[in-house]
């Protein structure tokens, strides 16, 4: 029944909702228009970069997300803005902890990642190397990207639209500015490091908002928390580039047919780096007493049994 109150205020939510979630969707499409005056390339090392750096997003920033979503609704429903607001504090750190983790191995591991995917036919050692420096600088805002995705319904929770509009489209005009004024001295990569930067904008905007609507974050150990987290994925990160670095060298040297750039050699160090960092991130996560450690990897192993049972 379309005249039912109920599905007339879905309509009117359902287009600002989504205008408010497009921001990224739009300076993709951007980039890749102002990528086509980069040469032969540009598009393409854009475009398969941005699709890795949604991995983890679109794996653990939308599992966060979709958590979330349902309890808030019933805090905000309730009129506990304090509940809403504990509940949103653990989910940004939750959401930090993994996202940082996968920001710090896209940057240590991006080459290999990028050589064993992509690197077959036509697609060389220099696209290799141009895509990987477009995934590095998307992953600077790879957190802020996943926490967009909890943010932004916070405020539909809270039955307003407006401002994730309004935090979409300042990151959208941020996005064009910048890279308007970047693309002509730093080229192409310029494209992305202003899609990282409209992502941190959008964030900002929505948290700064969002703490003044449920009364703050500060008395739920937010900034701690963080602190924590950055330090150990810090090490983490450090871990898995000298481990990959040092691996790749010693397997060449140990077996002078797969040299540096072949493809077990990538695969093998790009393993090594991996672990490397994971053993750190835990050892540092108990050390400092990060609590998110124990829920990112029951989110993951519940994520595995999952995919086991349905047979994906």
């Amino acid at each position: 029944d379309f005249k039912d109150p109920g599905i007339k205020k879905i309509g009117k939510l359902m287009i600002p909702g989504t205008v408010g979630l497009a921001a990224t969707q739009i300076n993709v499409a951007v980039n890749t228009i102002l990528a086509t005056s980069q040469g032969d390339g540009a598009v393409s090392w854009i475009s398969y970069a941005f699709r890795i750096m949604q991995l983890p997003i679109g794996i653990f920033g939308v599992a966060v997300a979709q958590a979330t979503l349902p309890v808030i609704s019933r805090q905000a429903a309730s009129g506990d803005k304090e509940a809403m607001a504990g509940t949103l504090a653990s989910s940004i750190r939750l959401s930090a902890f993994i996202n940082l983790w996968a920001c710090f191995a896209c940057v240590a591991l991006a080459e290999p990642v990028i050589r064993i995917i992509y690197q077959h036919g036509r697609f060389g050692i220099d696209d290799t190397l141009a895509t990987t420096a477009v995934l590095r600088a998307y992953s600077i805002g790879l957190v802020f990207y996943a926490l967009i995705k909890i943010l932004g319904p916070a405020f539909y929770a809270l039955e307003d639209t407006k401002v994730p509009v309004k935090a979409s489209i300042i990151s959208i005009i941020v996005s064009i500015i910048l890279s308007l004024s970047l693309i002509k001295p730093f080229g192409y990569i310029s494209l992305p490091f202003s899609s990282s930067m409209a992502a941190i904008v959008n964030a900002g905007f929505l948290f700064f908002v969002l703490q003044n609507r449920v009364g703050g974050f500060g008395k739920f150990s937010l900034i701690s928390g963080l602190i924590k987290i950055l330090i150990s994925t810090a090490f983490s990160g450090v871990a898995t580039y000298y481990s990959y670095t040092y691996s790749v060298t010693y397997i060449a040297l140990l077996l002078p047919k797969y040299a540096a750039g072949t493809f077990i050699n990538s695969s093998v160090s790009m393993c090594v780096g991996g672990i490397a960092g994971l053993i750190i991130l835990y050892v540092i996560s108990r050390i400092i007493h990060v609590e998110e450690a124990d829920r990112a990897a029951e989110l993951v192993l519940n994520k595995l049994r999952r995919r086991k049972n349905t047979g994906k």
